[in-house]
């Protein structure tokens, strides 16, 4: 009888406890098939940061210089040392002209510099010769004259002596009047002679003998003349002789051996690659952004993945009417030779009109026909926004309208969703910030700024 009531008081408890643990299954059941209804979703927190405009313009690679090489001299090609694409160094030889006319031109001028040398010589000793000889001719009529003159004076001395001593004889009543008469005659006779010798003297002082000059200037012009027409040859065989006028590389080789050249037509055109210049067009909301010296970056799609630094080196004040542009000039150093002309590039000018935005990763965009979409999070549901879009980079862009600092918003698995969608973040409790975190941390940070 025990055991009966004992087997009665269970059958109660037994099916009360399959009711429990029927009830929960199906509360495990509903609550997994609502989590696997659930789409997986990576989500991140909108916040503002600084935005600067990027402006991307287009150009085209072309040499800062291109130089057409020109022959100063008229002449037949006798050797060429260049080919296309070679590089050369300024005054290296590029082609060789023919001299050997030149040659014999500057050998009969030396043969008649040697006569014109020899007849100047010549000229030169006899103007010489002459002048010493008038010279030594000179000093002895100067000598001649000199030695009169002292007899003269010698001879009037004692002629005005002898009139002393007749007229003191005369005096004293020891001569006649007759003889003092005789030694004034004497005496002026003597006077008038010495006066003669002292103006020869000085006539002979005056005749300075002096080189005969005409002739050897002209002799040593003619010296002068042969010597100019060397030198004008020896510069045309110079000439002949064509060198690089800058540093580059050879584009273009318009003669061959054999061939005739001169000033009409270019010889040789080398291109300076380093740096190379670019030519982009700035919309002139933007050219007061872009003075002389502005860096930026230049990528070439061929050369995918090199990014190079450059500078604006010219920027033309006058707008194009047509396009509303203004051009500039972009030196891009270059040198391993990598960029070519004729490539085309791509300059990007960074820091133009900063501002306070919001920034979110570019693939967080969903395109739609109506325009662009994202989705945010909230209570582990999805909602829907259009969005107006801003300033677009590489990885992100910026959002002007349709979101606000603080969203949670889905950056992975946003194309599986729809408005009202339940999404799972992998955070559990619809801890979406968590989410954002682990997605930030794995993402290095770039997406966020305090």
């Amino acid at each position: 009888m025990r055991r009966l009531r004992y087997f009665l008081l269970f059958i109660p408890i037994l099916t009360l406890s399959s009711s429990l643990m029927a009830g929960c299954s199906q509360q495990t059941m509903a609550l997994n098939k609502k989590t696997s209804q659930s789409t997986p979703v990576k989500v991140i927190t909108v916040r503002q940061q600084n935005i600067a405009d990027t402006i991307t313009l287009n150009g085209q690679c072309t040499p800062a210089l291109l130089t057409k090489v020109v022959s100063k001299q008229t002449g037949k090609v006798s050797g060429v040392f260049v080919q296309p694409g070679q590089a050369v160094t300024a005054g290296q030889t590029l082609i060789q002209l023919d001299t050997s006319d030149l040659q014999i031109q500057l050998q009969q001028q030396q043969a008649a510099l040697q006569v014109a040398q020899a007849q100047a010589d010549k000229v030169a000793s006899d103007a010489q010769r002459s002048y010493t000889q008038a010279t030594n001719a000179w000093g002895k009529e100067k000598s001649t004259a000199l030695s009169t003159l002292n007899q003269e004076q010698a001879n009037l001395e004692d002629a005005k002596m002898k009139l002393q001593r007749e007229q003191s004889l005369y005096a004293n009543g020891a001569a006649p009047e007759q003889d003092v008469n005789s030694a004034e005659l004497a005496y002026k006779n003597e006077q008038t002679k010495y006066q003669a010798a002292e103006k020869q003297y000085q006539l002979a002082l005056a005749d300075s003998t002096t080189l005969d000059n005409n002739s050897t200037k002209l002799a040593q012009a003619q010296v002068a003349q042969s010597q100019a027409a060397m030198a004008s040859t020896r510069h045309s065989i110079d000439e002949m002789t064509i060198t690089a006028p800058v540093s580059g590389v050879i584009v273009s080789r318009d003669v061959e051996i054999g061939g005739v050249v001169g000033a009409q037509n270019s010889a040789v055109t080398i291109a300076q690659l380093d740096p190379i210049k670019i030519m982009v067009n700035v919309p002139e909301t933007y050219i007061d952004k872009v003075p002389v010296h502005t860096a930026l970056n230049v990528s070439m799609p061929v050369l995918k993945g090199a990014v190079y630094k450059a500078v604006v080196s010219r920027v033309n004040p006058v707008e194009d009417s047509t396009t509303k542009t203004y051009a500039i000039e972009v030196d891009v150093p270059n040198p391993d030779g990598r960029i070519k002309p004729g490539m085309i590039a791509q300059a990007s000018i960074g820091g133009i009109n900063e501002h306070r935005g919001l920034v979110i990763p570019a693939n967080a965009l969903v395109q739609t026909p109506d325009g662009p979409k994202v989705f945010t999070v909230e209570g582990n549901v999805a909602h829907q926004h259009l969005v107006q879009i801003g300033t677009i980079k590489k990885d992100t862009v910026e959002v002007k309208a349709g979101l606000k600092a603080g969203d949670v918003l889905v950056t992975e698995g946003q194309e599986f969703l729809s408005e009202g969608k339940s999404v799972n973040t992998g955070t559990g409790n619809g801890n979406q910030q968590g989410a954002a975190t682990h997605h930030r941390k794995k993402a290095g940070g770039n997406n966020e700024t305090s």
